[in-house]
């Protein structure tokens, strides 16, 4: 396999790093390709969907916009598709249109497990077969940390070095 452009994502505090490529069919692979080329490295402090299910996710800013769809074709998921379909999905946020935030808040996201909204989601990477236990364990410390400990952490996004 090639490591050509893949990500690594490292939770610190819990001694976990997981490595993510894009999407094996190539959707959405604009989005992802813009992430990697614009912002790597960066950080924040990770959070919890708590009413989407099993899924953890950030917002923050950034100094310039995020990617605008343009003539790029944008691949529609369920995102609560049965798991273990949908764990290993990552999203990355594009330059909503009349969006809120103004193009300059990212947003990541991970499905480490079942979802419970039926909504339209788009996915551009999943987290590579072999690091889905790690996911998972980094899920449920998450989870752990944000409705029990309430212990920050953080994650930290870099290129992964062949």
């Amino acid at each position: 396999m090639s490591n050509e452009r893949h990500m690594l994502a490292t939770w610190p505090e819990l001694g976990i790093t997981v490595e993510i490529e894009p999407n094996p069919d190539g959707s959405n692979r604009w989005i992802y390709d813009w992430y990697y080329d614009h912002l790597l490295p960066f950080e924040y402090q990770q959070m919890m969907a708590m009413l989407t299910g099993k899924v953890f996710y950030t917002w923050f800013t950034i100094p310039e916009n995020l990617p605008d769809k343009g003539d790029n074709e944008l691949v529609g998921t369920w995102i609560d598709s049965p798991a273990p379909g949908n764990i290993g999905n990552v999203h990355f946020a594009y330059n909503v249109p009349n969006g809120l935030a103004g193009g300059h808040t990212a947003h990541v996201a991970f499905f480490y497990g079942e979802c419970y909204e039926h909504m339209m989601g788009y996915i551009s990477a999943r987290v590579v077969d072999r690091d889905l236990p790690k996911l998972v364990e980094a899920g449920n410390a998450i989870a752990e940390s944000n409705y029990r400990t309430k212990k920050p952490i953080t994650c930290i996004f870099t290129k992964k070095e062949d």
